[in-house]
């Protein structure tokens, strides 16, 4: 099955990107407004099944392993109950504490002082100060399990006034928080491709560009021969049917697609796209270096960064484009998954599109970077994209016009919308220490706590010095040794 396009729409943006375009239409549910619910309560230190450990250590001294209950009524009937706080910290110079922990809310009804569960259990952490009056600031966040609260998230503030001891149960503890519903995951369009490429449109600039359906995949070749070399001309577009997404402050869309293969040849590019018909973010990987921007119409192509440290694979590799809504900002999350172990996290960045001009590179630096001659890079135009209609993938070739065809193949795309981000773990450790003045430190690594103990390579941020190290690597132990 094959699916070309002839006409050639007017071009707009520096990639040559068309008009928004006309495609099936996907019919999106709309999500339904939902309402945090504001709470707010009383507590009283009920019991001390442990009173805690003091430990003076040449550094400071820690605080350890105290476990108070509390007492709770609340507003709403969902946070009052019986809470079990597990609390370490250490002791600031100027006596205060810092505080954190974990602590598990039964919820139930008091009578007096004996407590009736009726189901539902708030698993939480927290963390906050403790002044040398024993006043406290403590803010919490958890997820409910169970009853009426199963998946059911909390925020929480507690505050408490002056006391004689840091359990003192006369004094009352203040809280005010709010419960969120459950999160948002929702699959706002996926297409394996089972069904072959309905919906899905062609957009060339140049050469003989073509889509298939074959194996269940999206299999696309372009030959660029003859063409100027020029980045509007050796780029194709493959457009997804569209539909409307436009995250929430604190939601994320994420699209994914897995980049089965693609021919290697050193100035070949894969990417998916996500934003509107003159305004959207890519996120590019070539054998060389993978670079992440946007590029809107009127201004042209944005370079937030680029990393051509990490060697990434070109085939079975999943690519992944997410944006999360900060008020007026959006953090823009790229990482690349070893579709060959388990989506294993190979590389992950973020970069914060402001309403501002951002940093971005300049074509010296890009081409110094890539050796692409072909891309004039521009600032960044400001505000950045908070919604839009179109998705999809894309295939670019640094030509001078006597390449060879570029075949690449794609399958799973997707685009879903999170309450909260998805979690990842990359495949690396990441260790930190302070910086001090006077004081210079080597990190080294050994197989072994026996050695050999060799150099790590690291890199610094003010007052602080940090390092990853791939978890893969032969390196297990670790230590920071102190340079003449």
């Amino acid at each position: 099955m094959m699916k070309t396009t002839h006409n050639r729409l007017a071009g707009r943006g520096a990639f040559g990107f068309g008009a928004p375009i006309t495609t099936t239409l996907v019919l999106l549910a709309a999500l339904t407004a939902r309402a945090d619910t504001p709470y707010t309560g009383t507590g009283w230190v009920s019991q001390v099944l442990a009173p805690g450990i003091i430990c003076p250590t040449p550094s400071g001294i820690l605080f350890r392993a105290g476990v108070p209950t509390m007492r709770v009524e609340c507003t709403d009937a969902r946070l009052t109950g019986k809470r079990t706080v597990y609390t370490d910290g250490y002791f600031q110079p100027d006596g205060s504490a810092v505080l954190y922990g974990a602590a598990y809310f039964e919820v139930g009804t008091w009578a007096g002082t004996n407590f009736t569960p009726s189901g539902g259990l708030w698993e939480v952490t927290w963390r906050g100060v403790m002044q040398t009056n024993y006043a406290m600031q403590l803010s919490l966040a958890g997820y409910g399990s169970g009853g009426t609260i199963d998946g059911l998230r909390m925020e929480e503030t507690l505050t408490r006034g002056p006391a004689s001891d840091p359990n003192d149960p006369a004094v009352p503890i203040f809280l005010a928080g709010t419960i969120k519903p459950v999160p948002v995951s929702t699959t706002l369009f996926s297409d394996d491709f089972s069904t072959g490429l309905q919906g899905w449109t062609l957009f060339p600039h140049c050469g003989v560009v073509n889509l298939y359906g074959t194996n269940q995949q999206l299999h696309t070749r372009a030959d660029w021969t003859g063409c100027a070399p020029d980045v509007s001309q050796n780029t194709f577009f493959a457009l997804a049917p569209s539909g409307t997404w436009t995250p929430a402050d604190g939601q994320t869309v994420e699209c994914q697609v897995d980049l089965a293969a693609i021919s290697q040849n050193a100035t070949n590019v894969a990417f998916p796209w996500l934003g509107t018909g003159s305004a959207f973010y890519y996120f590019c990987k070539s054998p060389k270096a993978v670079f992440m921007g946007k590029d809107v119409q009127g201004n042209g192509i944005t370079a937030f960064w680029l990393d051509n440290t990490v060697q990434l694979p070109g085939t079975n590799a999943v690519l992944c484009l997410a944006l999360t809504r900060n008020k007026t900002n959006l953090i823009i999350t790229t990482r690349v998954l070893d579709k060959n172990n388990q989506n294993a996290v190979l590389f992950e960045r973020g970069f914060v599109d402001t309403p501002g001009v951002d940093a971005s590179l300049t074509t010296a630096q890009f081409i110094a970077l890539t050796g692409i001659t072909t891309w004039t890079l521009a600032p960044d135009s400001g505000p950045p994209i908070l919604g839009g209609t179109q998705r999809g993938v894309a295939v670019f070739q640094f030509t001078d016009g006597h390449q060879p065809p570029v075949d690449a193949i794609f399958d799973n795309f997707s685009l879903r919308l999170h309450d909260v981000p998805p979690l990842s773990i990359a495949r690396a450790v990441r260790l930190s220490w302070p910086a001090l003045a006077g004081v210079n430190y080597t990190l080294q690594g050994a197989p072994t706590v026996q050695g050999p103990w060799l150099p790590v390579p690291d890199w610094t941020t003010p007052n602080m010095n940090q390092v990853t190290v791939p978890a893969s690597d032969l390196m297990q132990f670790f230590r920071a040794v102190q340079a003449p």
